[in-house]
């Protein structure tokens, strides 16, 4: 790219054309690389396979993504409290790097870094039930739920949940907490 800056998108199925478009690489082509992992954690087994195409002639295809080199399909599959689960994402990037394993572990952690935050925020915070109307309020608001966060953080909390349950209603304890007041 001429700014020097690559970009790694996900395709999901608002991009109609390019996600057909994908797909039809995808069962036509053979992927330059493969990574395959497995992962156990908690009540969850998860088999991940990263595919990656290189694209030469793809970005005449679609020329509303520039520099275009490279699709990026991840295939997860596994299970949940003994639920079979399977699915297909789509990236596409300006990089022409095809390393699969790359791939996968960048995509892994944006998503742990992502999931963790808004996670958080949905269901300890229940931000996607708010009510609250108009640009500068809902700002405002979303500006304190991320000072309470770091707050709690900062203070070496490690469970969000028990933080809120600890804090909630207790001003003395929230003094404490910030360092501030009579205590």
């Amino acid at each position: 790219m001429e700014s020097g800056n690559d970009y790694v998108l996900q395709v999901k199925g608002n991009q109609k054309k390019l996600l057909q478009a994908i797909k039809q690489v995808i069962k036509t082509r053979l992927p330059q690389d493969i990574d395959f992992t497995l992962e156990k954690n908690r009540s969850r087994i998860e088999k991940r396979a990263v595919r990656t195409y290189s694209l030469d002639e793809f970005s005449k295809i679609n020329k509303e993504w520039l520099g275009l080199k490279t699709i990026i399909h991840v295939e997860t599959s596994g299970q949940r409290r003994n639920l079979e689960y399977k699915q297909n994402r789509y990236y596409i990037t300006s990089r022409a790097e095809t390393v699969a394993e790359f791939y996968n572990k960048k995509i892994r952690a944006h998503w742990k870094i992502e999931n963790s935050l808004h996670w958080v925020k949905d269901k300890i915070m229940n931000e996607d039930k708010c009510m609250i109307k108009g640009q500068s309020l809902s700002e405002n608001v979303a500006a304190i739920r991320n000072l309470v966060l770091n707050i709690f953080r900062l203070n070496g909390e490690m469970s969000i949940k028990y933080a809120f349950d600890k804090y909630t209603n207790k001003i003395e304890e929230c003094y404490k907490l910030l360092k501030i007041g009579p205590h």
